[in-house]
């Protein structure tokens, strides 16, 4: 869980002030003193592995557990210490704490190091990814001191649910024969489902209200139809009915498949032919994010996703757009 380079740098928390300590230049080094260092930052209570947040409505996190160990590697036991921790997305602090802990004998064979326990509620992010730092400060005199500091992987932070504003499969619009417009307009949700660790994706389910708009026009011939089919959630075959987001936070692709519902049965009507009704039937359209590049590219801390692409079909031209929002607070 730890990085390789550990970072030593000055800096006193608000905590070290209130001893009394001044830092000491990094390159000082304690002959035959304490020497504390970060030996683990391990995130508990979250799901996956490496774990992951999901965030609410309300852009809050769950609740977990930061467990910070500490080991004192010098010759002498140190004086009471401080462990800081601090929570940042994209060098913004969204959590912090200070915990003292009681003076560390040097390390022995079997010693084991000490474990602080931080309780992370209430935390209110963004999407992106979350970095847990550590950092330990100890004194080396009554006015020095040095500190030692490492961080965890970033953790991903996603939403829960995503809004569809509008996904639409448009096939032939305007064109002659028939046409059809399938659709979800603020009547489609993506909720969240697992995290395929073979695939490396994030997987939410589509859950809702599809609606199939058809037409016909050629000929002097018209009509139309529509017709709604609500799933919860909707199948597919694979991954054809799911929003997936890449665990890096970079790539997504969404589909619902709609095309084995029913046509959309109607008559069209023929006034230049004694006012002829002819019956049509006009196929569903499966939903796609297909841009005709591959999966549409995102940024971690986006919570818009919106695109569009085109392709042709025996019927004509097939054009995709949709919008999708994060369910969170301000987006």
């Amino acid at each position: 869980m730890r990085r390789d380079v550990r970072t030593l740098a000055a800096g006193v928390s608000a905590a070290v002030v209130a001893l009394g300590w001044s830092a000491a230049p990094a390159a000082a080094k304690s002959t035959g003193g304490p020497d504390l260092s970060i030996t683990r930052i391990a995130i508990k209570e979250l799901p996956g592995t490496p774990p992951y947040i999901t965030l609410d409505e309300s852009s809050r996190a769950p609740g977990f557990v930061v467990k910070v160990s500490v080991q004192n590697n010098g010759r002498k036991e140190s004086g009471k210490s401080v462990v800081a921790l601090e929570l940042k997305e994209k060098n913004t602090v969204k959590w912090s704490k200070d915990e003292f802990i009681d003076p560390m004998a040097p390390k022995k064979p079997r010693s084991k190091p000490r474990t602080v326990t931080f309780v992370v509620n209430n935390l209110k992010a963004d999407l992106g990814f979350l970095t847990a730092t550590a950092t330990v400060k100890w004194a080396l005199t009554k006015t020095r001191q040095r500190q030692d500091s490492d961080s965890a992987p970033p953790i991903p932070v996603i939403a829960r649910e995503w809004n569809v504003g509008y996904f639409h499969a448009r096939v032939n619009v305007g064109g002659i024969g028939p046409s059809s417009d399938t659709y979800g307009e603020l009547t489609l949700t993506y909720r969240f489902s697992r995290f395929d660790e073979a695939q490396e994706e994030f997987v939410y389910n589509a859950y809702g209200q599809v609606t199939n708009q058809a037409r016909y026009d050629a000929g002097g011939c018209s009509g139309s139809g529509s017709a709604n089919a609500t799933q919860n959630p909707w199948p597919g075959p694979a991954a054809e009915s799911e929003l997936l987001i890449k665990a890096n936070l970079t790539q997504y692709s969404a589909g619902v498949v709609t095309s084995n519902q029913p046509p959309v049965v109607f008559n069209a009507s023929c006034p230049a032919l004694n006012n002829v009704s002819i019956p049509e039937q006009v196929p569903w359209e499966d939903l796609v994010t297909f841009t005709g590049s591959g999966p549409p590219s995102m940024t971690p801390d986006q919570t818009t996703l919106t695109d569009q692409g085109t392709k042709q079909s025996p019927v004509g031209e097939v054009k995709f757009l949709w919008n999708f929002v994060a369910r969170l607070s301000g987006a």
